[in-house]
């Protein structure tokens, strides 16, 4: 429960829109263009840094993901994505309060998970 009045306030840090459940973040944003999107994740990602160590928090780089949803059969831009020169990893699929969510958001992974 600290830990959620502590980074209750990392929505006002980005644009990001941010879901927390207990020690966990999931932090979404939109855009129609994909080079655009990528540099305003990018961008707004150094801005959650920067508030994460002015609070003395670190991020667990090898448990971040970034997933990128869009249509069927579209081809999306190939993202790279860092934080402080650290590299992350794109995720095809990802759990969330116990549901599977793939990038194609279709119920698959899920149901194979069940």
């Amino acid at each position: 429960m600290v830990f959620a009045l502590y980074v209750n306030d990392l929505p006002k840090a980005s644009a990001f829109n941010s879901t927390h459940f207990y020690d966990d973040t999931v932090m979404c944003i939109s855009s129609g263009n994909c080079i655009e999107l990528q540099k305003l994740v990018n961008t707004k990602l150094q801005k959650v840094d920067e508030w994460m160590r002015f609070n003395k928090l670190s991020l667990n780089y090898s448990k971040t993901s970034y997933m990128l949803i869009g249509p069927r059969g579209k081809r999306l831009h190939d993202f790279t994505v860092k934080i402080n020169d650290n590299a992350i990893s794109r995720a095809n699929s990802s759990k969330f309060l116990e549901v599977y969510i793939d990038d194609k958001l279709t119920w698959s992974d899920h149901i194979s998970n069940l």
